[in-house]
């Protein structure tokens, strides 16, 4: 089962798409899709378990650095589970 290197985690309108499209250019990097699968955030993806979040990263390549950028895991206040999840 994969998860993710890294988390690209910014506000709504500051750039994250921005920058999970150049990232998804470089062959060398895996994004999900979708961009956001704000699995660790929201109760009910979390509930669907790891398996299912773990799918999102299927079509990665041997060697890629694999990736996602979901905003919401940065609305602690509404999403105060989120953290401790990734962690």
């Amino acid at each position: 089962m994969h998860f993710p290197d890294f988390f690209i985690v910014g506000a709504a309108k500051a750039g994250t798409t921005s920058l999970t499209s150049q990232l998804k250019a470089c062959p060398s990097v895996f994004m999900t899709t979708p961009k956001e699968p704000e699995f660790f955030a929201r109760d009910d993806r979390f509930a669907l378990g790891p398996e299912w979040y773990a799918a999102r990263y299927a079509k990665a390549k041997p060697g890629q650095i694999t990736g996602e950028s979901s905003t919401i895991h940065s609305l602690a206040p509404y999403f105060p589970q989120a953290a401790q999840r990734i962690a």
